[in-house]
């Protein structure tokens, strides 16, 4: 996947325009585009990747993007898919913060009656 291809996926997951991405990052309009046959400048690059908050390597083709951003929310993440009776919440968002997946865990341990839990 080339930069430019990745740069829209990245927006379209984020539900943004290509012109509000732009704009967010002082890219004047139709910049983006131009990237199908002109490579960019490193300032853009690195205003891309600050934008969604992914590194430039990733963008550049040299990693592979992780699902989740942040570490605590990756580990509790696979602490949901490793229980059969919280699976259903691993395509959690991979924005979501460590607060807000345990707040999830809860919810629904609640709703499943306490599940890893004693009775209090």
């Amino acid at each position: 996947m080339t930069l430019y291809e990745k740069t829209i996926d990245l927006c379209k997951k984020s539900n943004i325009s290509i012109a509000r991405l732009e704009k967010e990052i002082g890219l004047s309009s139709g910049s983006i585009n131009k990237w199908k046959t002109n490579s960019p400048s490193v300032k853009a690059v690195g205003a891309v990747a600050s934008f969604f908050g992914i590194s430039t390597d990733y963008l550049l083709g040299k990693e592979e993007l992780d699902y989740y951003i942040d570490p605590e929310t990756k580990r509790i993440a696979q602490e949901i898919y490793d229980n059969p009776d919280l699976r259903m919440l691993f395509h959690a968002s991979r924005k979501a913060t460590p607060d807000d997946m345990k707040k999830v865990i809860e919810m629904t341990k609640i709703m499943l009656g306490g599940i890893g839990d004693e009775a209090t």
